[in-house]
């Protein structure tokens, strides 16, 4: 699921920015139809000229963009503009639509110059395009006309100018709306992806990563017009204060963060403190914006964030810890983002003369900031996520490594019980009987079954552990296990009690030695658990290319052995106990048997306990 997520993520992004690359070159190409042929500027510090002292005052030549700064001062713009060829209305567009106070004086009439009339008159005209851009259809006459633009903006935003006729100016806002839409929806989900983030590792920085975008999509929604345009009602004085402060509340929330990402390499002390220097301004210049004047607040913040370049270079070369996702490539990263946002406040103070950046430079360093820092924070999480797969992976190791030591310690509990126990019933025959004044023959017998059966016991525990350990050798050469079998029974001490059959011959190659174990262990437990003179069938017989023994018993005192665990470890039907035993031998039957590629089953059938071995010849 997080895959397909991450899928469709990458899809809508390349989609909206293949369409952001194809509206680029239309953009250059609507601009070319530019009607504005010369530009002059006049300085108004004390904001207090009318359009008469204004059309008379000097002024001197113009670029289209020009840069406005923290003052309280108006600029003047007269602006010479040449009619549409085909005969149609010019739109003049002023962007960007965050400007305080724009003002735009057309010549009354067909007044345009001073040969008609000493001192024009100009009527001011409203802006009455259908865009976000801010736009004014006008009609020049056939040798061109003078207008004069009154530009007011408290914050440094630069200001752009162009006239063209309406095809040009309706391509021109509709590829500034596809840049606004694009940048607005990329901060869009950057915001989700790291709210996500956040909600999953509850990481610090990636909160403030959040923070900081919500921030910057409130600054957006306001400085791409979109506000005015749903709230008309709203004074714009208010919306301008209200973009201005979201301007401050953006640069804190962007330090903050980029703190958060930095400390974590651990840079020199005091170059950490270079950023808690600029969180202190950027506070301070928003306490100055209200209580003080708006003017000198966004001057300190301003300060503060052209010297966040150089904090982030300072804070990477005196990193010194290794951090997702890397020391390197963190150096890299904010290498990049430092020149970026260097260019950005180079043209923000007015130094500068690229118009992309000027025009476009907070859009360019939020698109920056925040590819570079999604490849910071995905790094860092993907690290993140590897290292928590293998401690994960590694608990898991732990935990099955602990079930293991359980399981032998219960295993070793199992055993020392068994043979203890084993042990004092022999060892209490043996002191009864040696108790006596003189030993019968009996006695002697009975002592005899009890050493035996011990050696019998401490014979299969050495065998259960030469399987358990794989320690088992296996021998292959041609045996007869038909003569294997009848050995056993012969030199059985109740060989009486045995009925057996087999062919005249039953070759196979196999090992001969645990072959001899298998048959005797089987025989031995049918004759331990059966019914005292009962006879145990022994059938032996060989079909095709494999052999097939039965070694079959009625159920004694004990009972019939249970399915599930009759081949377990240390197994003992517990009215077995009785007699003296391991719950070893059919264990070993068992893993013998598997051990020489063979197979094994037990069927109980109607009070009788039947074992069926088998082996390919």
């Amino acid at each position: 699921m997080q895959g397909i997520n991450k899928a469709r993520l990458r899809a809508r992004f390349y989609t909206l920015l293949i369409a952001l690359l194809l509206a680029l070159p239309q953009l250059a190409r609507a601009q070319s139809a530019e009607r504005i042929v010369s530009i002059a500027m006049m300085r108004d510090d004390g904001a207090a000229l009318g359009i008469k002292d204004a059309a008379q005052a000097l002024y001197t030549p113009s670029a289209q963009t020009l840069k406005l700064g923290y003052s309280s001062a108006a600029h003047w713009l007269r602006l010479r503009i040449l009619p549409d060829p085909a005969g149609g209305e010019i739109v003049l567009l002023v962007r960007p639509t965050i400007l305080d106070d724009v003002q735009l004086y057309v010549a009354d009439g067909a007044v345009f110059g001073a040969a008609i009339a000493p001192v024009p008159r100009y009527r001011l005209q409203s802006a009455d395009w259908p865009s976000s851009l801010r736009g004014y259809r006008i009609t020049p006459p056939q040798e061109g006309g003078d207008y004069f633009l009154r530009i007011a903006s408290t914050g440094a935003i630069a200001a752009s100018l162009t006239a063209l006729p309406i095809a040009a100016a309706q391509k021109l806002s509709l590829i500034n709306e596809i840049i606004y839409i694009f940048y607005f929806t990329f901060l869009l989900m950057l915001f989700f992806w790291s709210l996500r983030r956040f909600l999953r590792a509850r990481e610090a920085m990636f909160g403030w990563f959040s923070a900081m975008q919500i921030a910057w999509l409130f600054h957006n929604f306001f400085a791409f017009g979109y506000f005015t345009i749903l709230m008309p009602s709203v004074d714009r004085q208010s919306v301008i204060t209200v973009f201005r402060c979201a301007i401050i509340v953006s640069a804190l929330l962007s330090i903050k963060f980029h703190r958060s990402v930095l400390q974590r390499f651990a840079p020199a002390p005091w170059a950490l403190r270079l950023f808690d220097l600029e969180l202190l301004l950027v506070c301070s210049a928003l306490a100055i914006f209200w209580s003080v004047d708006h003017n000198l607040g966004l001057q300190l913040n301003a300060w503060s964030v052209a010297c966040a370049p150089l904090v982030f270079l300072i804070c990477g070369i005196t990193a010194k810890t290794e951090a997702s996702p890397g020391l390197t490539a963190m150096r890299w990263i904010y290498g990049v983002f430092s020149v970026v946002l260097l260019l950005w406040v180079i043209t923000f103070f007015g130094y500068g003369r690229m118009t992309v950046f000027a025009l476009y430079g907070f859009m360019i360093q939020g698109l920056a900031s925040g590819i570079l820092m999604f490849t910071i924070l995905e790094l860092h999480d993907r690290k993140t996520i590897t290292a928590a797969k293998a401690a994960r992976n590694k608990i898991i190791a732990m935990e099955n490594q602990r079930f293991v030591e359980q399981a032998k310690t219960q295993t070793m509990a199992q055993f020392i019980d068994m043979l203890g126990h084993e042990a004092r019933n022999a060892l209490a025959v043996i002191n009864m009987s040696i108790s006596a004044g003189t030993i019968s023959e009996g006695q002697r017998n009975r002592v005899s079954d009890a050493i035996s059966g011990l050696s019998d016991v401490i014979d299969r525990c050495y065998m259960a552990i030469r399987l358990d350990s794989q320690g088992q050798s296996v021998s292959q050469s041609g045996c007869d296990l038909a003569l294997i079998l009848r050995k056993i029974c012969d030199s059985h001490l109740e060989n009486k009690r045995i009925l057996l059959k087999t062919p005249q011959q039953a070759s196979l190659q196999s090992d001969p030695v645990l072959l001899a174990v298998i048959c005797g262990n089987l025989i031995d437990n049918a004759l331990k658990y059966s019914p005292p003179q009962s006879l145990v069938h022994v059938d032996l017989s060989a079909q095709g290319r494999s052999v097939t023994l039965l070694v079959e018993n009625l159920a004694g005192t004990a009972g019939l052995p249970d399915p599930e665990q009759v081949f377990q470890k240390y197994y003992r039907n517990p009215r077995a106990k009785a007699a003296i035993g391991a719950g070893l031998g059919l264990y070993i039957v068992r893993g013998l048997v598997h051990l020489l590629a063979g197979g094994i089953t037990y069927k109980p059938t109607e009070g009788r306990v039947i074992f069926k071995v088998s082996f390919a010849c």
